[in-house]
């Protein structure tokens, strides 16, 4: 589905701790989460400490949206 999205000139980012699944995929733009069952927090923190990682894997969200990537590559962030 992200490849067409693409397509249409719509940048996409897939987060996920499965960054192999993402290669068979053929995502262009992949942010690494934390884990399979949490990949955008982990509970086990501090709540201060988990919105800080939310944050700063959301920025790194937007730098992927933002950078151009070449056709039949990945941008892993």
């Amino acid at each position: 589905m992200t490849k067409e999205i693409e397509r249409m000139g719509i940048p996409t980012v897939l987060i996920t701790a499965l960054k192999n699944v993402a290669d068979n995929v053929g995502v262009s733009r992949l942010v690494t989460g934390q884990a399979i069952t949490n990949p955008t927090g982990n509970p086990d923190k501090a709540k201060k400490d988990e919105i800080n990682e939310r944050v700063q894997q959301m920025e790194r969200c937007f730098a992927a949206l933002t950078t151009e990537v070449p056709e039949g590559e990945m941008l892993v962030l």
